[in-house]
């Protein structure tokens, strides 16, 4: 063996004793060793190649034509297929010596192949396979030639090659695991497997054909079962000097592993597959214990859990694997004594932890009840009283969306009616009847004029009283228009009877303003035709309209019977016709809460005496 001192020890495998030899001169590092069994020769590297023999070391060398001196290799060395050479490598190639003849038999440099080479491996077939930065090459008729077919993972860095016994090369790779290709099948080891890492450093086939890889993490077995490769990986948690390793050799039964902190030999024992489980130590919940037996019973405000275990093994040296999971979902993994659970949900929970000893054999899980009740309002029935609640305040809003639903249709419905009966009420067959029998009047007395101004006043109040018994709402412009026409039809129907006067405030606009159509009319009428009933001259109808508090106000005074003793006429006379005007008037202003005022009275006079009846309206507008 070669130490990183610079010294060579020759080990007595049957009595273990250690014989010291003499210092090669050179670099203080030993890089490789072999031994030439047929010729009792000692091979060793350290920059550059020597032999030992007769009790010395002799330096193996080549002079070059103008005095420079190139060594065959330097580092790795290997056997070739007939072991009568040996590949070497070094920094910038690769070479062979012939033992027999102490002579080259291939130096890359002088092929001009440069570049830094790791590793060189003749295989039983006799083919030299060479492993690079760039990935693996076969070194043929003097070229170096990529293996076919392509593969990806062989241009990753080939650290180390050896060979299996059906002729599968093995290749150790910096960041790729373990490769296993033969006749362009290629097969992928790695940390998925039970590597102890991806970043190799050297590779070993014993003479059982099991493939010993190491790593700076460990030492992994390899051994072939079938059509797959069962992976252990060893570490100082078996009893390894050191998790670096350096190389692995075999003998016959004996495999030795080189360390960075030593030689040991290989010793095989069975694996334990007994892990103790691990020992719930104490359960917080809130920062506060709780005895562990049964099942543990938790408020909803005790929702931050925490447990604490410790498992025993000596050989793991304090770093055990522990997993956990709760409620038997994925394992999580983990090395340290505790984990926290933080604002877990009102329910049962099952809390599960296993260890796990040195030849990765999980123990059974220690296991933890415990149980969070819910709050009140996270409970079933508080739950199912306000879903109820809700679904009667569905039903509740529902209810009355339906209402005031055929509630507005009805409105709207009696708002229809409505209009239809003031625009009977406007037009009454009576006064309709009156009217063209003015006109008549004035064609037999051939009065052609008033004839004409009659008929033009009359058909302008129809076109007027049809059009605004299509709208909502008419503006004061157009209200005027429809009252003046009436008023006028009348004033000429019944001569000199009753005069009218017709006053709007000047702060009101007679566009802006909007009020309900043939409002004001019935209120007219009513007095023309009952207040002057018994007047034969000098009745006067007077309607005011007035800005008032943001509003409309609309008075209509009269000077006739006054209302109350005319509906006693009426009831005397046993009249038929009903006037409705007034009362659909009224009905129209409630339904579209435009209404805020509505006052009838009779005009009392100082002597006590009835001299007439009032209307006043205020509408919002």
């Amino acid at each position: 063996m070669g130490l990183r001192s610079g010294q060579a020890l020759l080990v007595n495998t049957e009595n273990n004793r250690i014989k010291t030899l003499p210092a090669a001169p050179g670099s203080p590092i030993v890089y490789d060793v072999l031994f030439d069994r047929h010729r009792e020769e000692l091979w060793l590297t350290n920059g550059r190649p020597r032999i030992f023999r007769d009790g010395r070391w002799a330096v193996f060398k080549r002079q070059q034509t103008g005095g420079i001196q190139e060594y065959v290799f330097s580092k790795k060395m290997n056997w070739s297929r007939g072991r009568d050479s040996i590949w070497g490598v070094h920094n910038s190639g690769f070479g062979c010596i012939a033992l027999e003849r102490k002579a080259p038999t291939v130096i890359s440099y002088s092929l001009g192949l440069s570049g830094r080479v790791f590793s060189v491996w003749e295989d039983r077939q006799g083919c030299v396979w060479i492993g690079k930065v760039n990935g693996l090459f076969e070194f043929k008729n003097d070229q170096l030639i990529r293996p076919a077919p392509f593969h990806e993972k062989l241009e990753t860095r080939i650290e180390d090659i050896s060979e299996l016994p059906d002729g599968t090369l093995v290749l150790a790779t910096k960041g790729e695991g373990v490769l296993l290709w033969k006749e362009g099948l290629l097969q992928q080891l790695t940390t998925n497997e039970g590597l102890a890492s991806d970043m190799l450093e050297n590779i070993h086939v014993d003479e059982l054909g099991r493939i010993w890889a190491g790593t700076l993490q460990g030492l992994n077995r390899i051994t072939r079962q079938g059509s797959s490769y069962r992976v252990e990986a060893f570490t100082t948690f078996h009893g390894l000097p050191s998790n670096e390793i350096s190389q692995v050799r075999s003998f016959g039964s004996q495999t030795w592993v080189a360390t960075s902190r030593g030689l040991m030999q290989w010793y095989e024992k069975k694996a334990p597959q007994f892990t103790p489980e691990p020992i719930i130590e104490k359960v917080l919940a809130n920062n506060r214990r709780r005895p562990i037996q049964g099942i543990i019973r938790l408020s909803h405000k005790e929702n931050h859990l925490e447990f604490h275990y410790l498992s025993i093994n000596y050989n793991m040296n304090g770093r055990i694997p522990y997993r956990f999971r709760m409620n038997g979902e994925a394992w999580n993994p983990t090395y340290n004594r505790s984990v926290n659970f933080a604002n877990l949900a009102p329910g049962a929970y099952q809390f599960e932890v296993q260890a796990q000893n040195e030849n990765q054999v999980w123990s059974k899980a220690s296991t933890v009840y415990f149980d969070i009740r819910p709050a009140f309002w996270q409970t079933r029935w508080f739950t199912a009283l306000w879903v109820g609640v809700l679904l009667g305040l569905v039903g509740l809003f529902y209810r009355n969306r339906l209402s005031r639903i055929r509630k507005a249709s009805e409105v709207e419905r009696e708002m229809n009616q409505l209009k239809l009966s003031a625009l009977r009420a406007q037009m009454n067959p009576h006064f309709i009847f009156n009217c063209l029998n003015s006109i008549q009047n004035f064609i037999t007395q051939n009065d052609r004029r008033n004839a004409i101004g009659y008929l033009a006043k009359f058909a302008r109040l129809v076109r007027g009283v049809l059009n605004a018994s299509m709208e909502e709402e008419i503006s004061l412009k157009e209200e005027i228009e429809i009252l003046e026409n009436y008023l006028g039809l009348e004033k000429l129907r019944f001569k000199e009877k009753f005069d009218y006067r017709l006053h709007v405030d000047e702060q009101l606009d007679h566009f802006e303003v909007a009020l309900p159509p043939l409002l004001t009319q019935p209120f007219v009428e009513n007095a023309i035709l009952h207040a002057f009933a018994q007047k034969e001259k000098g009745g006067l109808v007077q309607i005011d309209f007035r800005q008032k508090n943001g509003g409309l106000e609309i008075e209509i005074r009269d000077n006739g019977i006054g209302i109350f003793q005319s509906q006693d006429q009426k009831r005397q006379a046993g009249a038929r016709r009903k006037s409705v005007g007034v009362s659909i008037s009224r009905r129209r202003l409630e339904i579209t809460d435009k209404l805020n005022e509505f006052e009838v009275e009779e005009i009392i006079g100082d002597d006590g005496e009835v001299k007439g009846t009032k209307v006043r309206m205020f509408l919002q507008v």
